[in-house]
């Protein structure tokens, strides 16, 4: 059955290890053309973008993740001030996660809620039409949150060599999905799951490029918001057990499609940018009124290096 958002999964989740259900996942030859496509529009990204002076990538760096986390919080109709995000440093201290380590992020994110443990009371993604509420999905019970977030944190940090685990785009586009849909907080889950994604991406990206970075280089949000009725599909269309196989086969390859569309939506527009670059680039940098100035920022958003 379809609603307003897609696909309707009301039935409560078992606790299950999400692990089973992303490892016999296979992706299908649209969707591994399509990963091959992005991924050589990324490398072509990364070479035009470090092939400009360190002072306008890290002024770039900077107004890139303002702009990601302002409009991350406009999906979900929330405002946030840019010096909320300036004045914290608590994206930057590691990239790496425990329980506390999530915690601290949705406390940052969601300044407005004052409840940042893990929920204790059941929940469900539905809407309203013409006053008749219309369930899609239930969020893992409560008592099964810190099980399921045991099973998150332990496939987020897995290193292993399979496609799951290596693609950088696979990998951080299920560490998303699977945040989704346990959903452990009251609220702000959508924004912690994007900050997260971000947090992968720039770790695995480190990782392949030798780089020491500490903000993505690439963000997803402003896609994800001019296609919001899309992106909830997506993550609905998820039967979120391990009773559905070749359902839940298809659902993954059309989510890593759906966020692979949204990375090249912004690849486009940030190579058109930057085959103009230095006047791009320049006017991002000049915004400073001197080196001290984004040599403060720098330190308070803890980058310590960046690309040469």
């Amino acid at each position: 059955m379809n609603g307003l958002y897609g696909k309707m999964n009301a039935e409560r989740i078992k606790y299950f290890n999400i692990y089973d259900l992303v490892k016999g996942f296979k992706l299908n030859s649209d969707s591994l053309e399509h990963l091959q496509d992005v991924s050589f529009k990324f490398d072509e990204y990364m070479k035009n973008l470090t092939a400009f002076n360190n002072r306008a990538i890290l002024r770039f760096l900077i107004e890139s993740f303002n702009s990601e986390i302002y409009v991350s919080n406009l999906i979900e109709d929330h405002l946030i001030k840019p010096q909320d995000i300036s004045e914290s440093d608590s994206f930057f201290d590691s990239l790496s996660i425990s329980h506390k380590r999530i915690k601290d992020l949705h406390k940052e994110l969601t300044k407005e809620h004052m409840e940042y443990e893990y929920r204790d009371k059941e929940a469900w993604v539905h809407s309203v039409r013409n006053g008749i509420e219309t369930i899609y999905w239930y969020a893992v019970e409560p008592e099964d949150i810190k099980k399921f977030m045991n099973d998150f944190i332990t496939f987020y940090r897995n290193k292993s060599t399979n496609l799951v685990d290596s693609s950088l785009f696979i990998k951080t586009s299920l560490v998303h999905l699977l945040f989704m849909r346990i959903h452990p907080f009251k609220d702000g889950n959508g924004r912690t799951s994007r900050i997260l994604h971000d947090m992968k991406f720039v770790e695995m990206v480190n990782k392949v490029y030798g780089y020491n970075l500490r903000i993505s280089p690439l963000h997803l949000s402003q896609g994800i918001w001019r296609n919001r009725n899309e992106y909830y599909k997506r993550i609905n269309a998820l039967s979120f057990d391990l009773n559905h196989v070749e359902e839940n086969n298809e659902a993954l390859n059309n989510w890593i499609q759906f966020i692979l569309n949204m990375y090249e939506e912004e690849l486009n527009f940030m190579n058109s940018s930057l085959s103009n670059c230095k006047s791009f680039l320049e006017s991002i940098s000049s915004k400073c009124e001197s080196d001290d100035v984004i040599n403060k920022e720098a330190n308070k958003l803890k980058i310590k290096r960046y690309p040469n």
